[in-house]
């Protein structure tokens, strides 16, 4: 109701709404979807990642990091040019690894 609210007024363009509740892998079986682009050209982002931390061990000489979760949104001049889901490894002999899948590109 707010963002219909919003619209109607004219005060303000929406480009752009992120969320995120939902989990990625669904309780029954597949996989919800992370975003869509409205008809009225407004891309909503659901950006829940479950879990968003990973523990890993490379191996037992080189001790334990993690793989973190982040979505980057990329805006340019008021516009979303390019959305990415990103995996990145951290810790004290992680590699320099970036997993990233793009969501979205203008």
């Amino acid at each position: 109701m707010a963002l219909q609210s919003v619209k109607e007024q004219g005060s303000h363009d929406i480009i752009l709404v992120i969320f995120g509740h939902m989990h990625k892998k669904l309780a029954y079986g597949g996989y919800r979807t992370m975003l869509v682009r409205g008809m009225d050209k407004t891309i909503y982002l659901n950006a829940a990642v479950v879990p968003r931390v990973i523990d890993l061990t490379i191996n037992d000489s080189e001790g334990l990091c993690t793989k973190r979760n982040f979505t980057i949104v990329d805006l340019n001049h008021g516009q979303v040019e390019r959305v990415a889901e990103a995996w990145v490894m951290v810790g004290e002999h992680a590699h320099d690894d970036v997993e990233e899948t793009i969501l979205y590109s203008a």
